[in-house]
């Protein structure tokens, strides 16, 4: 069982990478992660956001809602976002050991608190080297992350030169 914030679940979708990853694991979302990433990109005519949607709609993906004296504590205590927050605040409720996050703060925070996380770019080069994906697929998958990602130029080229050997 895995759960996801906002930014890791809209990075794995626009490069094309969550149904594959759905396929393999138990994938929850928080709530706020739900209007965050779903309701309100439905509501701006998104594509990720529609099939994110279907992919809770086939029950994928999970949504739970937060234990708010978890929440408020995280929020509290790390002050990060609250797609984030909530996403950590789960995992402390589930007692879930993988957050999927992209966020420095969270990430932070997940260190601290002893959770694994796992960023975008983590699921792609773990899929390229399990030959889940090819490589024209993981090239074009690292150049929608490196586009819609917060991911700096020489990271993308160090994943860029795993995929290609």
């Amino acid at each position: 069982m895995i759960i996801s914030d906002s930014s890791t679940l809209i990075l794995l979708a626009k490069c094309e990478l969550i149904e594959l990853f759905v396929s393999g694991f138990s994938l929850i979302i928080p709530e706020t992660v739900y209007d965050e990433t779903i309701r309100k990109g439905v509501k701006k005519g998104k594509y990720d956001a529609y099939l994110l949607e279907k992919l809770v709609y086939d029950e994928k993906i999970q949504v739970r809602q937060t234990n708010n004296e978890s929440l408020r504590n995280i929020q509290d205590f790390f002050s990060i976002h609250s797609g984030e927050s909530d996403a950590i605040a789960l995992c402390l409720d589930l007692n879930v050991k993988y957050l999927l996050c992209d966020d420095k703060k969270a990430i932070n925070a997940c260190r601290i608190l002893g959770i694994k996380f796992i960023t975008a770019l983590d699921i792609l080069l773990a899929m390229h080297t399990n030959n889940h994906i090819s490589n024209e697929k993981a090239n074009t998958s690292l150049d929608r992350l490196e586009e819609f990602g917060w991911y700096n130029k020489e990271l993308i080229n160090r994943i860029r030169s795993e995929i290609n050997g």
